[in-house]
């Protein structure tokens, strides 16, 4: 299992391609992680990628619509640096940005070395190669180590 943490560096409002999520897909009805049917497709997306089965999605849609009452699927918008943290497991998808806004979020993927990802296709831009381990630290300083120089993150 996964945790996803994503911070806004822009606004994210409803017409700039939030992220969009099925609520309660991250757990069975016995309050388990889930684990959903995959299949391999290499034709919808930019890059081939592990989805969530058409079928398996239409029902935690259709069962997230019963347990809520409303739209089975709920877009993550917010102001600037807004945070989400997120299972994995929680069906999501991001969908295009079809307005003249940016939507620039910083994504983060923390995963056990031992549930480490098969397929490294992806290019170390989308997708980071380094698995070594992250260490705890009791240091004050987060980014011992690091070229801070390297690290020009910038929010306007």
């Amino acid at each position: 299992m996964a945790l996803n943490i994503h911070v806004f560096l822009d606004d994210v409002p409803p017409l700039n391609g939030p992220i969009c999520f099925v609520p309660g897909s991250h757990a069975d009805e016995t309050g388990r992680l889930s684990r959903h049917p995959v299949e391999y497709d290499d034709q919808t997306t930019s890059f081939p990628v592990f989805a969530v089965t058409p079928e398996a999605l239409q029902d935690n849609i259709h069962q997230a619509t019963i347990r809520h009452g409303k739209q089975g699927i709920v877009a993550a918008t917010g102001g600037k640096g807004s945070m989400l943290i997120f299972f994995d497991t929680t069906l999501h998808c991001s969908p295009a940005n079809f307005s003249p806004w940016k939507r620039a979020i910083f994504s983060m993927i923390v995963n056990p070395v031992s549930n480490q990802p098969e397929n490294t296709d992806r290019p170390d831009h989308l997708h980071h190669q380094d698995r070594t381990p992250v260490l705890s630290s009791t240091k004050p300083d987060l980014f011992a180590g690091f070229d801070k120089r390297a690290m020009r993150w910038e929010c306007k």
